[in-house]
This record gives C-alpha cells, sequence and structure tokens, in this order.
C-alpha cells in the first residue's frame, strides 16, 4: 500500500484537518463528498466571439484630438453580456525588390529592413474610451492598460506577423538573403538582386480592461434588461503614417556609390519602430501600406428565465473596474533643480552640475488623487518615459527620436591601417568606403549593419533605465577586388567588383558596450519604465495614513497570494494593498472619501547624471532625470516628461432596473 492512505489512518478530531473534514456520517453536520455529492444546477447559456471593424480605414494622420485620429467600436446590442474586448491593429506593407538598385547580387547591402517593438499598438493609443449610451464609464491609459495586463493576465500585448526573416530576429521585415533567382537563354540561374516581399503582415491585440472584463460571468458586464443602454469603445490615436514617419530613411540622396556597400537610410522612433534602406534607389522603399483595425468581444446569451428575472426586478451586481491619473505636474519629478536656461547652438551654457547638496536621498512629492470613485481593493503605481511627443506626434527629428542604429569598424586609410582617415581617394581600397570610411580592421570583413535591442517592448519596456543592450543583426562581408577595367563598365564608375558573401562575423570582438562588439549599446534614446525610481510612499485619506511603506514592501514581483500575476522581471510599477485581495469587496471605497493623496518619495540617484567622456557638453545627463540638454537637441521641457501614474483598481456595483443601467462605487 501507498501513502495515500496516511491521511485516512491518521485523522482524528483535533487538529486543522478537523475543522472542514470528517471521516463518518453526523447527524447535525452537512458533509460533502468530492467523489459523490451532485454538482450545482445552473441556468444553462451560451458563449461566442463577434469581430467589429474599426471605422478608421486609414493611417491616423492628425493629432489625437482631431477626428481623423479617432476609432469607433459599436459592441453588439443583441447580446446579453460581454465579458472581454480584444483591440487588434494590423499593419500590411510590401518590400519591392532590389534589381535595379546597383547591385547585381542579392546582399544586404542591397535591402530594405522594417522594425517594429512588441508595444507598437500600445505606444499608439493615446487614450480609449468606454461608453454605455451617452455616458462615459471608462477612460483608460497606455499605462493603466499595461500595468493592468501585466498584473491581472501577465500578458501586456500580443504580436505577431507573417514573412517575419528569421526567428532569431522575429520583430525585422527584409528583403535580406532573399535573391531574385533568374535563368538566362543557356538555362544557368543566377541571383539578380533582392527578392520583393510582399504582402507582410504585423499585428498586435491588446486585451481592454473595461468595467466588466472578467473570467467568471458572475462578474461580466450584464446588457441583458437595457432597452437604451449599448456599449461602445472610441480610440484615440498618436499621429503615426509610416510613410512621413520614415521619412528620413525615404529621403536619402543618391550617392552612386550603393554598389560598393552600404547607404545607410534610417528612419523612425526607435526602438519603437524603424526603417533601414541600405540603398537609395527609390524601388527599395516599403509600399503599399495598409491599416485596419478590430475589435473581438467575448459575448453571452442568457435563458428567457434569467432575462424576465431581469426585467421584474432591480439587479446589482459587483464588476471590476478601475480609473488612473497621471501627475499633474511632470517637471516637478525630474530634478529637484529647475534649469529654464535657453540653450545656445554648441549647448555650451548647458546645466551640467550635479545635484546640490542638502536634497538627501529622495525627492517628496504630493499626488492628488481625491477624483479616484472606486471601490479601491489596490492601486498601482508607475514611472515611465514615454516615445510619443508631448502633442501626441511621432515625428522623426524629435528630441526622443533616433534612427535604428548600426554598428561600425574602424576608419582606415589607403595602407587600411590609421584610425582617421581622410580624403577623397583611399588608395587601392574600395574609393567608397564600406560604410561612409569604416572598415572592420579584417580584409573582407564588413562590421555595418542594424542592430536590435535584446528587449522589444518599445516604450513599455521594463528594465533598468539606461542604453538597451544591442545584438549585431547577421551581415555580409565582401571579398573585393580592385579592378579597374571593371569600373570603367559601370554607371557609377565604381572599380569595385564583387564576388560571394558571408555573415560578416568579425575579428577581434571588443568587449561588450564598444561599437564592434556583439553586445552594442548605442546611444538611444531612454524610454520604458524606471528601475527603483520610488524610495516609499505613504497613502493619506482624510485624518488617516498609512506612514511611508517602502518600496521593496509594493513591489509587484510577488502578487501570488493577492489574487494577482507574479512578475519577477518587472519594474517601475508599485502596488498598493487595501483589502485581502484584488477586486475584493472590502476595499476603500474612495467616493466616500473627502481627501485622498500619495506622498510619493523620489530617489534622488535619479537626478545624478553621468556625462559621456568628451561629450559632456552636448547633454551628458540624458540616462537620468536632471534637467539638461539632451544629446543635439533640446531640453526637457521640449521633450516631453516621464508619466507618473496612479491607478485604482477595485469594483463598482452595476445597477440594472426599468431598462437603464448604473454604476456606483
Amino acid at each position: 500500500m501507498g501513502i495515500e492512505n496516511v491521511a485516512m489512518t491518521t485523522f482524528n478530531s483535533t487538529g486543522s484537518q478537523s475543522v472542514c473534514r470528517a471521516n463518518k456520517y453526523k447527524e447535525d453536520t452537512l458533509i460533502e463528498s468530492d467523489f459523490l455529492t451532485k454538482c450545482t444546477t445552473k441556468y444553462i447559456n451560451g458563449t461566442g466571439q463577434s469581430v467589429i471593424t474599426g471605422s478608421l480605414k486609414g493611417f491616423p494622420s492628425g493629432l489625437p484630438s482631431q477626428t481623423s485620429n479617432h476609432d469607433i467600436f459599436n459592441l453588439p446590442d443583441d447580446i446579453d453580456a460581454i465579458s472581454n474586448i480584444n483591440l487588434t491593429l494590423r499593419l500590411g506593407f510590401d518590400i519591392k525588390d532590389g534589381r535595379d538598385a546597383g547591385n547585381n547580387k542579392t546582399s544586404f547591402a542591397n535591402s530594405t529592413a522594417v522594425y517594429f517593438s512588441n508595444t507598437l499598438l500600445l505606444s499608439l493609443i493615446d487614450k480609449i474610451e468606454i461608453k454605455l449610451g451617452g455616458l462615459i464609464v471608462d477612460t483608460l491609459t497606455p499605462d493603466a492598460i499595461f500595468a493592468r495586463n501585466l498584473t491581472e493576465n501577465g500578458i501586456t500585448c500580443n504580436f505577431s506577423g507573417s514573412n517575419i526573416d528569421t526567428l532569431d530576429y522575429p520583430n525585422i521585415y527584409t528583403n535580406f538573403n532573399r535573391p531574385n533567382m533568374t535563368t538566362d537563354s543557356f538555362g544557368a540561374t543566377t541571383s539578380n538582386g533582392t527578392q520583393a516581399v510582399r504582402d507582410n503582415i504585423a499585428e498586435w491585440s491588446i486585451s481592454i480592461p473595461f468595467t466588466g472584463r472578467s473570467s467568471r460571468m458572475n462578474s461580466a458586464f450584464l446588457q441583458a434588461g437595457s432597452t437604451t443602454n449599448t456599449l461602445s469603445m472610441k480610440v484615440y490615436y498618436n499621429k503615426f503614417d509610416p510613410e512621413t514617419t520614415f521619412l528620413e530613411a525615404i529621403n536619402v540622396p543618391s550617392t552612386n556609390h550603393e554598389h560598393e556597400g552600404l547607404h545607410q537610410g534610417c528612419g523612425g522612433k526607435w526602438p519603437l519602430f524603424g526603417i533601414q534602406k541600405l540603398t537609395s534607389n527609390a524601388s527599395m522603399i516599403p509600399e503599399n501600406w495598409k491599416w485596419s483595425t478590430s475589435v473581438t468581444v467575448t459575448t453571452h446569451t442568457i435563458t428567457e428565465t434569467e432575462k424576465n428575472f431581469i426585467r421584474n426586478n432591480i439587479v446589482n451586481r459587483v464588476l471590476k473596474t478601475s480609473e488612473s491619473i497621471e501627475y499633474p505636474d511632470p517637471k516637478d519629478i525630474v530634478s529637484p533643480v529647475m534649469d529654464y536656461t535657453v540653450p545656445n547652438a554648441d549647448y555650451s551654457n548647458a546645466n551640467l552640475s550635479p545635484v546640490p547638496s542638502g536634497i538627501g536621498e529622495y525627492k517628496q512629492i504630493s499626488f492628488d488623487i481625491s477624483n479616484f470613485d472606486v471601490n479601491c481593493s489596490h492601486i498601482l503605481l508607475s514611472l515611465r518615459m514615454p516615445g510619443v511627443d508631448k502633442d501626441g506626434t511621432f515625428i522623426t527629428n524629435s528630441p526622443l527620436s533616433q534612427p535604428w542604429p548600426f554598428t561600425k569598424g574602424t576608419r582606415y586609410d589607403g595602407g587600411k591601417l590609421a584610425s582617421s582617415a581622410s580624403g577623397a581617394d583611399y588608395g587601392p581600397w574600395p574609393k567608397k568606403p564600406l560604410f561612409d570610411g569604416w572598415w572592420s580592421g579584417v580584409n573582407d570583413k564588413e562590421s555595418a549593419g542594424p542592430l536590435v535591442p535584446e528587449n522589444n517592448d518599445g516604450d513599455f519596456m521594463m528594465r533598468p533605465y539606461s542604453k538597451i543592450p544591442h545584438t549585431r543583426y547577421p551581415t555580409e562581408s565582401l571579398p573585393v577586388v580592385y579592378n579597374p577595367a571593371y569600373g570603367l563598365t559601370q554607371t557609377n564608375n565604381s572599380n569595385i567588383y564583387e564576388g560571394t558573401y558571408n555573415n560578416g562575423i568579425l575579428e577581434n570582438v571588443e568587449a561588450a558596450g564598444h561599437d564592434i562588439s556583439d553586445k552594442f549599446l548605442p546611444l538611444v534614446p531612454p524610454v520604458g519604465y524606471v528601475n527603483n525610481w520610488l524610495d516609499s510612499v505613504e497613502l493619506v485619506i482624510g485624518g488617516n495614513r498609512t506612514g511611508f511603506i517602502p518600496a521593496t514592501s509594493l513591489d509587484i514581483k510577488n502578487l501570488d497570494e493577492f489574487g494577482l500575476k507574479n512578475n519577477k522581471e518587472a519594474c517601475g510599477i508599485y502596488a498598493i494593498k487595501l483589502a485581502d485581495e484584488a477586486f475584493s469587496t472590502a476595499g476603500v471605497p474612495f467616493s466616500k472619501c473627502n481627501s485622498i493623496k500619495l506622498n510619493i518619495r523620489i530617489r534622488t540617484s535619479l537626478y545624478h547624471g553621468t556625462p559621456l567622456g568628451n561629450e559632456a557638453w552636448q547633454g551628458g545627463h540624458q540616462h537620468s532625470f536632471h534637467i539638461t540638454p539632451f544629446i543635439y537637441n533640446k531640453n526637457w521641457t521640449a521633450q516631453d516628461y516621464p508619466k507618473l501614474v496612479a491607478t485604482a483598481i477595485g469594483t463598482t456595483v452595476q445597477t440594472t432596473v426599468g431598462g437603464s443601467i448604473s454604476f456606483a462605487a
């Protein structure tokens, strides 16, 4: 006999076993059996999914406030309940071939690549409004959606696509390594440039945490019994148009030297999205861009018996809900010392001084959240640097914009030795170097090429607020043969005769962080959630206060006992618990509280920037919250500020009576 009998033989009337278990019949006690007790009989219900196409048929070309950027979804009014809404964005585009791009051999130097982050849809959303008839029930911001999906579902945004280059680089679409094969009159097959890649699809899907999202039917939004109120969803997008957003790459001028190597045409808003057009030939520009949106709604039907009951009674149901507020004065977050000095042309007047003495370990701000109305079980507090300008636009030359970063080798001269070669004539090596004068340092080894971020979550990445490690995308080297006679036959007067290509493996790779290392740290905008920004926080409700709770006690890495998802790799988001479990009705009814505020202490370590060697005058504190010029651009006042967001999460009561629906905390 196995050990399954031990629990039975050791059972007695004492100990924790005896509280809720018995081993024999008792006349005065209702005892159920895991094996024999009949299940509870319930009314039958039906479940299905419906797809609604968005009203926006083209790219959002205006600002979020303009109707050109609004997407409206009218949810079904002939169903009884809604438990889930998924918003989906699909982008389609073609990458043309490179047969006329100045190269008769398919190569990395004759290709186009497009990159999208995993969370691009979240970055495109300004806000989402859920309406019940004419009443706005929910106003959801991207930060609130991200925080709730992270803690409740463990998945924030789903990304997938077709025609993606490799599994190692799942976010890149390219025609690199796709030769266009042709057959001559003798039957010989040769490659002729890069092949066109048509009908590329990139797709994102997000679960919307509206009031009533639930996997349990007793807390789903109940539409049955309503004769006038139906749900609709309105999405406000930031400005996004690939053909104008990627303008930097599209407008790269022709140099007549693309034949010999890389012609860098980069655009986008890195690391949210980007394009790298490695030839100036117009044929290589992605085209036929398509935008389409939809929502997939999980719907339910109930029996006529239940519907009749709803019609003739007042029905109250507890639903999950949330509200969010963004801190109204973000400049207070950024720096203890505000420097509004307008920078001069070379930024020589930039304030690069350290944080003044006396500030201490933290800076304290007061965040008024009295407008919250929810019966709150927990508050999520987050700090994130967005990748969108404060006017809701994605502009390629903005302070937060960065072209797709690339690796490069070492400068060479005629002898391929010197590190600072200049002049038009570089000797027997290619007149036009592999990349603007850069050479790998090893003959026939090409180092220039796009870099791929190791974190593909764009401006919703959860990582330390620092540079993003990048890995070199596989390039192709070029065994070059100096051949003046060959140049006489070329319209661009190239003296380069090209042979086969390889994977561009570099020799003598430097340490991590160096520009020719496998783990390169390019200077890209610091976006995403800020790690360890919170020192402590105090919740004050009227005359009651929690005292300052250490940030380590609010970490969302361990939330399973609270009824939420653990997030071991998460950073920048903290949870203040106000109930026994998430969405408990025993939370704090904020609607009955007169004054509610958060006293937040921000670590001053965030304000100490480290100048980048000799480039300190260019804005050396760019990876801190100190007010200094950002690289070659403007100061923080022009590049937008970090978003400090408080999201109160809990319950509300849906009341259905007389054909109408209302909500009250």
